[in-house]
């Protein structure tokens, strides 16, 4: 669907990704106590339709050489088969026209995300979570190494994947928010935390639904310690921005405490 879907769609985009299996009670996900890691539905893999393998084409073997052993020849050859040999005409993310294959790069990150969570299944998490893994090697170098449209691309597609519980939202969450204050991007980290937090106001500033798990990670963020959202220089520079976080912060402070008072309540009763 994500395939066909305009890119400046972002409220039907809200819609169809925060559709849940039948029955799934979600946790409050703007809880300040809450942890993946220790949501039983997290371990569980989504049920995905969508085979990435189809759409990667003469990059599968590539890209499954990386994941099994990471090369900078391999690397070098996956970012430069993601830009397109003819531009396709498309407005309205900032850019004139696409020079990124956008079903491509959807599709590697969605293989990976895959990959990812058999070997989840079939090793400790702690050599998927893992930020010297090759998974989260893999989108950290495509996203360091492209230009500013192809980064924009994975993270949003990154961003996609966080809906309900289940172990592709843990793993995509993780990684998002090691990439957010991680320290490797050098001149970079500025742009890429810019990029993050674009991609996660356009799903969070229009009408509810709101897919859980980006909520979770939004507000995760603006409450982290190791990052300032309001004190980042482009959030400093554009009033609008940091009005619209400020307001998000005070509404997310609102719903901490409804959280802890329901949570008083049911521990005296």
């Amino acid at each position: 669907l994500m395939n066909n879907l305009p890119s400046t769609y972002f409220q039907l985009k809200n819609v169809i990704l925060s559709a849940i299996p039948k029955k799934m009670v979600l946790p409050n996900p703007y809880d300040p106590g809450l942890s993946m890691a220790n949501i039983d539905l997290c371990q569980e893999p989504p049920k995905v339709y969508y085979d990435p393998v189809n759409d990667l084409k003469s990059l599968k073997k590539p890209v499954d050489n990386y994941l099994r052993i990471p090369s900078n020849s391999l690397l070098r050859t996956i970012v430069s088969g993601l830009y397109r040999t003819e531009y396709e005409m498309r407005n309205g993310v900032g850019y004139d026209y696409f020079t990124t294959d956008m079903k491509l790069v959807r599709a590697i990150v969605l293989h990976v995300g895959l990959e990812a969570g058999l070997e989840n299944q079939k090793m400790s998490s702690s050599a998927v979570f893992n930020t010297k893994s090759s998974y989260y090697t893999l989108l950290f170098n495509l996203i360091h190494e492209g230009v500013t449209e192809l980064k924009y691309q994975i993270i949003q597609v990154m961003i996609e994947q966080l809906r309900y519980p289940n172990s592709h939202t843990y793993w995509f969450s993780y990684a998002l928010k090691n990439m957010f204050v991680s320290d490797d991007w050098g001149e970079q980290r500025s742009e890429v935390q810019e990029i993050i937090l674009r991609n996660l106001l356009e799903r969070i500033i229009v009408n509810r639904p709101h897919a859980w798990g980006v909520s979770v990670l939004f507000s995760q963020l603006l409450r982290g310690k190791d990052v300032n959202l309001l004190e980042l220089p482009f959030v400093e520079k554009f009033p609008e921005i940091n009005v619209i976080l400020s307001q998000l912060h005070k509404h997310l402070s609102m719903e901490s405490e409804n959280s802890q008072q329901e949570n008083g309540a049911t521990e005296l009763s």
